[in-house]
């Protein structure tokens, strides 16, 4: 479930589970790579299923979305 779409410098984070800093997971979309992701704003308030490579930053796991194609 996305709880929380925030922008940054660099691109957007979609939270997951909860709102920052108490997020269960981060999928990441780069600003380089929005415009192969779409419509990001839309992922808000839904349950959406992602595939890619788990990592960790600061002990929270995280994704790199940068295709539509990881999106199921």
């Amino acid at each position: 479930y996305v709880s929380q779409v925030k922008d940054f410098s660099k691109g957007t984070y979609l939270n997951l589970g909860k709102s920052y800093p108490n997020q269960d997971m981060t999928i990441v979309i780069w600003n380089s790579d929005k415009n192969r992701v779409g419509s990001i704003s839309s992922y808000g308030n839904k349950d959406i299923c992602i595939q890619g490579e788990v990592t960790s930053y600061k002990g929270v796991p995280q994704i790199k979305l940068s295709s539509t194609n990881q999106i199921l």
